[in-house]
């Protein structure tokens, strides 16, 4: 039965086993035997799956005392009958061991795998490239990428590497410590962009508010980032929609776009939804920031997985920038959900958006779409981290 399952892991349809990983966890003999299995792809993909549900550390200390355990044993020999892989001709072998044993090393020292790994280091580096801030030691920037260049070494090499940083920091603690400050500091930085409005702000419209009792704010080309929510509203009938407004249902967050003015795409309800600008988000609470769709879902605890997309490090600008159509930023709430400051009317003010305002107690933010574009290319080295055999 075990081998069925670690075979199902090694297919492209490893996912299926997920329906059965509440069961799995709590089955202490197929955790021995995965915690001490010689494929570093099998352990990675059971864990992922893992996340959310248990105390993933407790399963990777398991797996590091039978790397650390292993590794040193290892030559240029016996490396191919220990990851299994004697059958395959002599160039794929030497391909297919110097990638599991990166995978060893990176899963021992950063619990977590090589593109993971990449991913979030290049982040972390473009961010502070495209901010020039000191947010990261030298020094430190200077081991992770020793670990970028595993690939590149032999298998001597990578062993004797292993074995000299073996007992020497956490590097683990240090490198997602370093990875936390940026992430943090990206969030503060699309918070601290982001338009206010207030009556001193030079788009506030004093006339319009005044006649129409309504405090409206006009955007005609002026340079503005800013989160915003788009709702689809059933039937078209707006005033169904005050619980999704107020954010009663208990959700962990809920789905943000970020938009500016070299990119105003949101998602499209086809005229059948409203869109909210907030300008009082907590950049503490931002859980997911993506330039794209996360394809997310309702997430009312932690355990609800969230996406496999990049959780990405971003500056406003290359946010907007490398944004086609909407990106996705996911907000946790705490129990209630930011109150939205104004609703946006693109082009003009409609019947429909006053009786909106004034239901809901919120502003009007007019966007006049023919000043802004809905997407420019960004001219910068974004990459698409991921790496090949």
């Amino acid at each position: 039965m075990y081998q069925d399952i670690i075979n199902t892991l090694l297919s492209d349809d490893y996912y299926k086993i997920k329906k059965n990983i509440n069961e799995l966890i709590n089955n202490q003999d197929f955790i021995k035997k995965i915690t001490n299995i010689h494929n570093p792809i099998v352990f990675d993909r059971f864990i992922k799956m893992c996340e959310y549900k248990v105390d993933t550390s407790i399963l990777y200390d398991e797996r590091n005392k039978f790397i650390r355990e292993n590794i040193s044993k290892l030559n240029n020999t016996n490396i191919y009958e220990f990851f299994d892989i004697n059958n395959l001709d002599k160039e794929h072998k030497e391909i297919i061991a110097n990638r599991y044993l990166t995978e060893y090393i990176i899963n021992y020292y950063f619990g977590d795998n090589y593109y993971n790994f990449m991913t979030n280091f290049y982040q972390m580096l473009t961010y502070l490239k495209r901010t020039k801030k000191d947010l990261v030691s030298k020094e430190h920037i200077k081991l992770y990428k020793e670990f970028v260049d595993l690939n590149h070494m032999s298998l001597t090499d990578k062993i004797g590497f292993f074995n000299l940083l073996l007992d020497d920091i956490n590097i683990m603690v240090m490198f997602y410590d370093d990875m936390n400050t940026v992430r943090e500091d990206s969030h503060k930085e699309l918070v601290l962009k982001s338009l206010k409005l207030n009556h001193s702000n030079k788009i506030y419209n004093k006339d319009i508010s005044e006649k129409l009792k309504i405090d409206v704010y006009n955007l005609d080309g002026e340079p503005f980032f800013g989160f915003v929510r788009c709702l689809a509203i059933p039937r078209g009938n707006l005033f169904n929609y005050y619980r999704e407004v107020n954010a009663e249902d208990g959700r962990l967050g809920y789905s943000f776009s970020y938009i500016g003015d070299k990119n105003i795409g949101t998602i499209d309800y086809d005229g059948k939804g409203v869109t909210l600008f907030y300008d009082n988000i907590d950049y503490k609470n931002i859980m997911y920031v993506h330039h794209g769709d996360l394809h997310s879902k309702k997430m009312n605890t932690q355990n609800d997985y969230l996406s496999i997309k990049e959780n990405e490090m971003v500056t406003p600008e290359s946010l907007i920038a490398h944004t086609k159509n909407y990106n996705e930023i996911y907000i946790k709430t705490e129990g209630k959900e930011n109150r939205p400051k104004a609703l946006i009317c693109y082009d003009v003010i409609d019947d429909k958006d006053i009786a909106f305002a004034k239901k809901y107690h919120v502003d009007l933010l007019v966007i006049n779409r023919s000043k802004y574009k809905r997407y420019e290319e960004y001219e910068d080295d974004y990459d698409d981290y991921t790496y090949n055999i």
